[in-house]
């Protein structure tokens, strides 16, 4: 057997030893979580959540650095409508700012709507969020509610989200 031939053979062993170990690993993660994709399992009518949105962040060490946020609400439910009731934005110090929504809105199946809190809009500061109530006729797959915070300033950007959690 040629030397080509036989490191051939080696690094194929070695090729076919780490797919085994990573079809291994991919099946002991499926059984472990259940062997679902599904992020949700449980259904409800109805919940309030609490979405953390930096309209600033810390900067440098006194700095603070103004970002516009997205605030996304997504129906997950492929079968039912829900209702977003109200969507109360709050500053650092916990007082209320306003309702971010004119009254309330409804999406259909994998329907979604979208607000803009503008970088321009000082209000609400490093430590603010929003508090999305919602409601459903039948009991759907919870929805979810995500912030993008996008910011720039010269040459320099960034983008990062934060995801709502569920208070009652």
């Amino acid at each position: 057997m040629s030397w080509f031939n036989r490191s051939f053979v080696r690094l194929s062993s070695v090729v076919s030893s780490l797919v085994s170990s990573l079809l291994l690993a991919a099946f002991a993660a499926a059984v472990l979580t259940g062997g679902t994709a599904s992020a949700q399992e449980a259904t409800s009518t109805g919940q309030t959540v609490y979405v953390p949105v930096y309209s600033a962040i810390g900067f440098v060490s006194t700095e603070r650095f103004d970002v516009a946020v997205t605030l996304s609400f997504r129906n997950l439910d492929q079968a039912a409508p829900i209702t977003i009731r109200s969507s109360v934005y709050y500053d650092s110090d916990g007082k209320q700012i306003r309702d971010l929504l004119d009254g309330p809105t409804t999406l259909g199946p994998f329907g979604s709507a979208q607000i803009l809190i503008r970088q321009q809009d000082f209000s609400g500061d490093v430590g603010a969020n929003v508090v999305v109530e919602w409601s459903s006729e039948t009991a759907v797959t919870p929805p979810l509610f995500e912030a993008v915070m996008v910011g720039a300033r010269g040459t320099q950007a960034f983008a990062f989200t934060s995801r709502g959690v569920v208070l009652d």
